[in-house]
């Protein structure tokens, strides 16, 4: 276990010290590096620890002992505007690498104060905008701002990851016009406000961004915000090279269908909060290969939602569905049969079923050699809603 202590130098800003429990080692690092700053990135702790490591060799480490190389490759895993309040002003050395650095940048402005913004505008955003590799921003206000100020054209041409939060149709169709001459724009995540009848717009203009491969579209109505057609071979028509879509908004069961009728190259889809409308028919397959699926599927009957499983892929690895269950979905030898035959190759099943009422025969039923063989275990437990009592099914450590 590590520990963090305080230690005071006058010819050094922000210093610490990092010791064992045996009070071996010591290391003057930054306080920048205090551990929990490692929880945002636990995948590139390691690392980061790897490079702390080298360190054991010598006795005492001063920031200013560490390389330029080294200090980048801390830097990429770090917030531009975080760096900029830790190391602005430092010293000279520090002043240069911020300021004539070719580093890509990081940069979240959600949730800023009024002053904040003004400033990393006028200091880091416009002497940088071809350095930005990821930009975030949720406040609609700041967002209006930042777009009059800085349209999303070609300057931003190394631009991977964009995350805005609500703006309405008229604005996001402005923002991906503009998109479309991005030559590295991998990631897009939008929350569209108050849709409009422009939603087929902003979707044909989503898939035409040329290197998409993540998408996340996001909407607090309460009513489907997609009113798309099928897909159609016709030159007025494209598909998506996306890979991985997100719907975390109200949607139909028919739209949804439409939807990725356009993303042939589709791996992993969610849709949390997926309806029926009363005219549902169901299209023919649909020619894509899902590895990873998530549905909350609502009160979606369960012949529905087999049906549409079935034609979208039979190569699906990982399904996790919730639902406002009738008993169609605790229906253990139904469960056996659909996943014998059409998804051979599903690893991790994780199931959410809300219900008014079942036994323990339900349990039982899921206890066959069939689910022990795949290690898929479920349980239940009785809760106490706002209005009512209802019992919660669920998985056991599916991703064990």
């Amino acid at each position: 276990m590590i520990h963090y202590i305080e230690s005071f130098d006058c010819q050094y800003k922000n210093k610490g010290v990092l010791i064992d429990n045996n009070n071996e080692e010591k290391k003057i690092l930054p306080r920048c590096f205090d551990v929990t700053l490692f929880g945002r990135e636990k995948k590139h702790a390691a690392t980061i620890w790897a490079c702390f490591d080298l360190f054991k060799q010598m006795p005492i480490i001063r920031l200013e002992d560490l390389s330029n190389e080294i200090l980048y490759e801390i830097f990429e895993y770090l917030d531009i505007c975080f760096i900029h309040n830790i190391f602005s002003n430092l010293n000279s050395r520090f002043e240069y690498l911020l300021k004539y650095s070719s580093l890509p940048m990081k940069v979240n402005l959600s949730w800023i104060s009024k002053s904040s913004f003004e400033h990393y505008c006028q200091h880091l955003i416009a002497p940088n905008v071809n350095r930005i590799l990821s930009l975030n921003m949720h406040n609609p206000l700041a967002i209006k701002v930042f777009l009059t100020f800085f349209p999303m054209n070609n300057l931003f041409n190394r631009l991977e990851s964009l995350n805005f939060g609500k703006m309405n149709s008229k604005q996001i169709i402005s923002l991906l016009t503009c998109l479309q001459s991005l030559p590295r724009l991998f990631s897009l995540s939008i929350n569209i406000d108050n849709p409009s009848n422009d939603i087929n717009t902003i979707y044909q203009l989503i898939i035409a961004l040329p290197v998409l491969k993540y998408c996340k579209i996001s909407s607090e109505d309460d009513e489907s915000i997609f009113s798309i057609p099928i897909f159609s071979p016709k030159p007025e028509q494209k598909q998506s090279i996306i890979e991985h879509l997100i719907i975390n908004g109200v949607c139909q069961l028919d739209q949804l269908d439409a939807i990725i009728s356009y993303t042939p190259r589709l791996t992993n889809l969610s849709c949390h909060s997926l309806k029926m409308n009363r005219d549902y028919i169901s299209e023919p397959t649909i020619n894509i290969k899902l590895k990873k699926l998530y549905l909350d599927v609502g009160s979606i009957p369960f012949h529905l939602f087999r049906l549409f499983i079935c034609k979208i892929s039979s190569q699906l690895e990982i399904l996790r569905i919730s639902a406002n269950c009738k008993k169609t979905y605790l229906d253990a030898n139904q469960w056996q049969e659909f996943i014998s035959y059409h998804l051979p190759y599903l690893r991790i099943f994780d199931i959410q079923f809300k219900s008014e009422s079942f036994d323990d025969q339900i349990i039982k039923q899921f206890q066959s050699k069939f689910w022990l063989e795949r290690n898929w275990f479920f349980t239940y437990q009785n809760c106490q809603g706002y209005f009512d009592v209802f019992k919660y099914f669920y998985s056991i450590l599916p991703y064990r």
